[in-house]
């Protein structure tokens, strides 16, 4: 199949290819070209943990909590006292938001890390990081269930370079299924998260709409239909008008692009197989063994 690239997810045995084409857009483009520079001249590995909310090998609220209170403790043997925060398998929407100001607070922007998380050990570094992925493992599993809205996101660690006015306008909502759309690459909340989570301890300094592009990349295994995204535009500006004046205080206005609310998609899959299949084998594969570029 003719295709501008595919993404090629195996196990021990098998092999699984999604064929994609870019979309016809500038952002598209630069985010291909950069994507191409980090598999075939940085030779950068794939990061293949954050596989969200696929049926084999679930993971349970229980286990999360587990996971996260073993990534406290971590930062704790290293900085004692640094987070006085326990949870069980209870976990609630405010134990989510506490969980990611800590980890926004920790871990801090990109270009200004926390002195902690620039001094402290590779364990230590590795607990920040991992406690983000498994406050997003929780988020997923508890806003959707097991088995529904499944997704996939891959991170290079690499280089990171600014959005163009004119790529703002290319922010959407609504997916299509197994759609390929560039990951915030920022240390935060996007605006529609804060929305979204009903955070209202996020802090001014941690709303951070993206601003930049990477190689990084996610796929949704999700349709999202126009009517839901008409209904989330719906809620997100009722909750944008009764907070006006602290968001336009922060510098963020109603009609600008530049509030950057949704993802960037930049290919969509051309394979015509059912998504129950594509979902079927991804279950079982959930490793991305590579990419391959035919141009």
């Amino acid at each position: 199949m003719e295709c501008d690239f595919k993404l090629i997810f195996a196990n021990n045995d098998e092999e699984f290819t999604l064929h994609y084409d870019l979309y016809d857009t500038k952002i598209a483009l630069k985010w291909f070209e950069e994507l191409k520079r980090v598999i075939l001249i940085e030779n950068k590995p794939i990061n293949n943990e954050r596989f969200y909310n696929f049926v084999i090998n679930a993971w349970t609220q229980e286990k999360i909590a587990d996971e996260i209170n073993f990534r406290i403790a971590i930062c704790n043997k290293e900085y004692p006292n640094l987070i006085s925060y326990n949870i069980d398998e209870n976990l609630t929407q405010e134990d989510h938001n506490r969980l990611h100001l800590f980890f926004e607070k920790y871990r801090g922007p990109v270009l200004n890390p926390h002195p902690n998380y620039v001094d402290g050990s590779n364990d230590y570094r590795r607990a920040i990081d991992e406690l983000n992925i498994l406050i997003h493992r929780w988020e997923y599993l508890n806003a959707f269930g097991t088995g529904d809205n499944r997704r996939c996101v891959f991170d290079f660690f690499s280089n990171r370079y600014p959005l163009e006015d004119k790529d703002y306008f290319e922010f959407k909502l609504a997916n299509n299924f197994a759609e390929l759309y560039i990951n915030y690459c920022e240390v935060g909340k996007q605006l529609h998260d804060v929305w979204k989570d009903e955070d209202d301890i996020v802090g001014e300094d941690n709303i951070r709409p993206l601003r930049y592009y990477s190689a990084d990349f996610g796929v949704k295994f999700k349709q999202t239909s126009k009517e839901k995204e008409q209904q989330d535009l719906k809620s997100f500006f009722e909750w944008f008008d009764s907070n006006e004046n602290f968001l336009n205080n922060l510098g963020f206005y109603k009609n600008d692009p530049k509030i950057s609310l949704g993802f960037i998609p930049v290919a969509k899959c051309i394979d015509n197989h059912a998504e129950s299949f594509i979902i079927d084998n991804i279950e079982q594969k959930q490793f991305l063994k590579r990419i391959e570029f035919n141009w």
